[in-house]
């Protein structure tokens, strides 16, 4: 039997599948970099292009033997040119001596067309109708007036293959919304790269993130009060390593936030952005194929209104509040004795807290705990106590006048005191007063040139006055 043909075919078959493997192992990334005037901003002392240039040039190092890539910069060569927009490296085989000569000449000088930017790319891809990972790198917001997140939602609902990750890189605490939903609409993630290193790290996890369209969706919405409020939203695999994530802000273009993420089970991290209370809501999502789990995150807040009196009065308390877990303070503040502050109000999210309270002006007073305290989105919520106290006066003297004396004041079969001061000899300070809790005490004085010794019981009680006098 003649083998050949077979033979043949199988040669021809199988080096069809090694180009076929190594057509589909080529990665193609397409970088949009920003290189405006606001470039010249410095980021941990040195120029945010600088910094750019050096992060590329690792990226580069990283890449695959397969890739390919192309280069598009913006805003460096006209001030108030909203056409700046200029393809320096077309998509082939990356030559990084030569990207980074491109990169090295770039002089950053004007606006952020970046809605113009993208349609560059876009007008790229759809030549050549290459599945394509575009990475937008940018320092600030459109400033030509234009719409990147339509752009990069029809560039989507035309078919382009692509995913869009945007890079906003020393953006400091600005509302990001737009660069956010560049990323949402097109499939991809967004980076927030506050130096260096993060800038590296952001480039390297866009580069590994699979470009397919498998897995699902995960939808956040962030809600607090009927309206939308920002939450930060971190996912993590089951490996605990960090798998996807994002703002949502309170522009209805990011909230809800669409993530989206291999098959698999995912743990979901969400905290709420400058509020006070339970500030953090965790959940697992099992991403199926096709599927959307959609959650939404309610921060609604109620208020929490502590009154503080004493002996009927207002009066000055430290106040706590923490979540029945413990750890620190979740709010914080004090009562005072105005009637503007007391009752102090807190706006906390709806949950369940511990209070504490402690009096600015009992001495022996302890510190009240008052736990589950149900606060309710749209609701108030208050609690109110009275320390109860009373007076005691020490005043020391002898045959010549008033005399300087240590008073300490303790509980009986206690030695640490819970008050303590000295008299002086003057009128001003001796007597000494001391406000102290209900109760009784043992009361210890010293003199403090000479021998003289004293001690005795005082009976403290709500709104009285107990006066004691030493003499020798």
């Amino acid at each position: 039997m003649n083998r050949l043909p077979f033979l043949s075919v199988c040669f021809l078959f199988c080096i069809s599948s090694l180009f076929a493997q190594e057509k589909t192992s080529t990665q193609d990334i397409l970088l949009i970099l920003d290189a405006s005037g606001s470039m010249w901003a410095k980021v941990g002392g040195d120029f945010k292009i600088n910094i750019a240039r050096q992060s590329v040039g690792q990226m580069l190092d990283n890449l695959p033997p397969t890739a390919h890539l192309a280069l598009i910069a913006y805003g460096h060569r006209r001030k108030d040119d909203c056409q700046d927009i200029e393809l320096l490296a077309p998509m082939a085989p990356v030559n990084k001596a030569e990207v980074m000569e491109k990169l090295q000449a770039l002089n950053p000088t004007g606006k952020t067309p970046v809605t113009a930017s993208l349609k560059e790319a876009f007008a790229l891809i759809g030549d050549s109708r290459t599945a394509t990972t575009v990475i937008l790198v940018s320092d600030g917001l459109e400033t030509c007036g234009a719409d990147p997140c339509e752009a990069a939602r029809l560039a989507r609902e035309q078919g382009l293959p692509l995913v869009i990750h945007v890079v906003g890189f020393g953006l400091e605490e600005e509302n990001v919304a737009q660069l956010e939903c560049i990323a949402q609409a097109a499939g991809g993630l967004y980076f927030d790269a506050k130096d260096s290193e993060s800038l590296r790290n952001a480039l390297q996890q866009a580069v590994e993130t699979p470009l397919d369209t498998t897995g699902g969706f995960l939808l956040v919405k962030g809600v607090k009060n009927g309206k939308l409020t920002d939450l930060s939203v971190h996912v993590a695999n089951e490996n605990g390593k960090w798998a996807a994530g994002g703002r949502t802000y309170e522009a209805p273009e990011t909230n809800p936030r669409l993530i989206r993420l291999p098959q698999g089970v995912y743990q979901v991290t969400i905290d709420a952005i400058r509020m006070k209370g339970e500030n953090r809501q965790s959940f697992e999502a099992n991403i199926a194929e096709g599927d959307t789990i959609k959650y939404v995150a309610d921060f609604s807040t109620g208020e929490l209104a502590v009154g503080v009196t004493r002996n009927g009065g207002l009066s000055d308390a430290t106040l706590n509040v923490f979540r029945p877990e413990g750890g620190p303070a979740v709010a914080a503040g004090r009562s005072y004795q105005s009637a503007s502050s007391n009752p102090k109000v807190f706006t906390l999210t709806a949950g369940t807290y511990t209070l504490e309270i402690g009096s600015m002006e009992v001495k022996g007073a302890e510190k009240v705990v008052a736990k589950n305290i149900q606060v309710k989105g749209n609701e108030r919520v208050d609690v109110s106590h009275e320390f109860e106290s009373g007076t005691l006066v020490v005043g020391v003297r002898n045959a010549s006048g008033l005399v300087d004396a240590i008073v300490r004041v303790t509980r009986p079969g206690e030695k640490q005191a819970v008050a303590q001061g000295r008299t002086y000899a003057h009128e001003k300070s001796n007597p000494k007063h001391f406000e102290l809790a209900t109760g009784t005490y043992n009361v210890e004085v010293e003199q403090i040139k000479g021998q003289g010794k004293a001690s005795f019981e005082a009976e403290v009680k709500k709104g009285q006055t107990v006066e004691k006098n030493v003499e020798w």
